[in-house]
């Protein structure tokens, strides 16, 4: 164990470096530490899955990798302490949180004992899996640690899995989880199945972390643990997550950029970084999987018209700018990793337009598509009453969005049903039975997409405290 974290310890250096380097939260306050070191797995990882393909493309010693983390870490820590040493802490943004000030009340106390119950019991499950299914469930095994293992044991031949003929390895897919899982491999001379399972768990956490410290710190710590509450209480997300296939590391960089948006949008001064950062955040989503690269198109189009409509053209052209700035390193990768190196993609490669056109006009597809949205909805909360429980809570609080968080709030929501209207037109045109297609990823799409649902919900609702004092 001691060795993972010795691995793993360049990664999280670069990536608080990197985090503190863009963002200007106050940093005097619980809260805003919690986001910034959860936001660190993820950048972290992004830097190193980075270098280490850029290592891997020219098949250089372990030293060498060894050399190029530490030497990127060194100089992204470097820049921020000295960002930081320039900067009078002292002037920084008021607090962001709500009531952070208030005394904790009795409401809170509570929440927060049932939320770290919850948690506990997640941990608990995690170890059991992990001690269940070492090397993963589904789609883990064939595909994600399957690429990992060419990446660590393939050396000047890693590539030999790109190929038509290996298709059901789904080997277009982009190289973020892979990478990571196979850098810790690298550096330990072997590969345990303990580094992917240890990574799937980290996402998973951060995951709900994000939801949890990035609604406390725009709406209040009570509707941040009870958003926590229901994540954690949603059994398929927990499955999920525990299985080491790369739908929780997707939901976790789908979340990012919406909590830093929304900050962004509530900051009286916010930093020119902060939107670089929700770029790279949004690059590595495309770096993580293929419904990324859906996501980034997703959020561009929902960010311009909110923006636009909240505050003119220039600052819209402005912002989108600056969020093209931080996505493009990645994108660009995706692009160079796409096009160089990996075989067209299973939904794309055999499309042909008489096959576009006739799968498009017929009404059936539609209909079953449709009808497995629905079902897949009722179904959703498998062995728990979370999407239940959010409904009857949003109805009995009722929404009231701070007039800083509007903008924010429909990004999220258009987002969300950008990517909605996004997998329903893939269902469409997709090559495979459809019927198949929908049992076989629909699950898997929904729990990509619900903590950024819950983020959105409890960003539109009233607090609990609110609804207390009805009562």
């Amino acid at each position: 164990m001691l060795a993972i974290t010795a691995a793993l310890l360049p990664a999280f250096l670069g990536g608080l470096g990197l985090v503190l380097l863009l963002t200007e939260f106050p940093r005097k306050q619980l809260m805003p530490w919690v986001l910034l070191l959860l936001m660190t797995v993820g950048s972290g990882f992004g830097i190193t899955s980075v270098v280490y393909f850029l290592w891997r493309l020219f098949s250089l010693s372990p030293r060498v990798l060894v050399l190029m983390d530490w030497a990127v870490a060194a100089c992204v820590v470097a820049a921020a302490i000295l960002k930081i040493r320039r900067s009078k802490l002292s002037a920084t943004e008021p607090a962001l949180e709500n009531g952070i000030n208030d005394a904790p009340s009795g409401l809170r106390r509570i929440l927060s004992a049932v939320f770290f119950l919850m948690l506990t019991g997640t941990i608990v499950y995690l170890v059991s899996a992990t001690l269940r299914h070492p090397q993963g469930e589904a789609d883990a095994v064939p595909i994600w640690n399957l690429h990992a293992r060419f990446l660590f044991r393939g050396g000047a031949n890693w590539a030999a899995y790109l190929t038509r003929d290996l298709s059901w390895t789904h080997p277009d897919y982009p190289l973020l989880l892979p990478a990571t899982v196979a850098r810790v491999w690298t550096y330990l001379g072997r590969d345990p199945s303990l580094v992917s399972a240890l990574i799937a768990c980290l996402f998973l956490l951060s995951t709900v972390g994000l939801l949890v410290s990035g609604l406390a710190l725009l709406k209040g710590r009570e509707e941040g643990y009870l958003a926590g509450m229901l994540l954690l209480g949603t059994p398929l997300f927990v499955r999920i997550g525990g299985s080491q296939m790369a739908d929780l590391p997707l939901s976790y960089f789908l979340l990012v950029p919406l909590v830093l948006i929304c900050l962004y949008d509530q900051s009286a001064k916010p930093p020119r970084g902060l939107l670089i950062l929700t770029g790279l955040f949004v690059g590595c989503a495309a770096w993580t999987k293929n419904e990324g690269l859906l996501f980034a198109l997703a959020i561009l189009i929902a960010r311009f018209i909110s923006k636009k409509i909240y505050s003119g053209w220039w600052p819209t052209i402005r912002e989108i700018g600056f969020l093209l700035i931080g996505m493009s390193p990645c994108l660009l990768l995706v692009f160079y990793f796409r096009t160089r190196w990996a075989p067209a993609n299973d939904l794309i490669g055999p499309l042909q337009l008489h096959m576009l056109t006739a799968r498009a006009s017929d009404i059936t597809r539609y209909a079953l598509i449709l009808k497995e949205f629905l079902l897949e909805t009722v179904r959703f909360s498998r062995g728990f009453v979370s999407l239940p429980l959010l409904a009857i809570y949003l109805i009995l609080v009722r929404t009231r969005i701070p007039k800083s968080l509007r903008a924010g709030t429909l990004t999220a929501w258009l987002t969300y049903f950008l990517m909605l209207l996004g997998y329903f037109f893939i269902y469409i045109i997709t090559p495979h039975d459809l019927a198949w297609n929908l049992e076989a990823s629909l699950e898997r799409l929904y729990v990509q997409l619900w903590p950024m649902v819950l983020f959105a919900c409890f960003l539109a609702a009233k607090g609990p405290r609110e609804l207390l004092q009805k009562a």
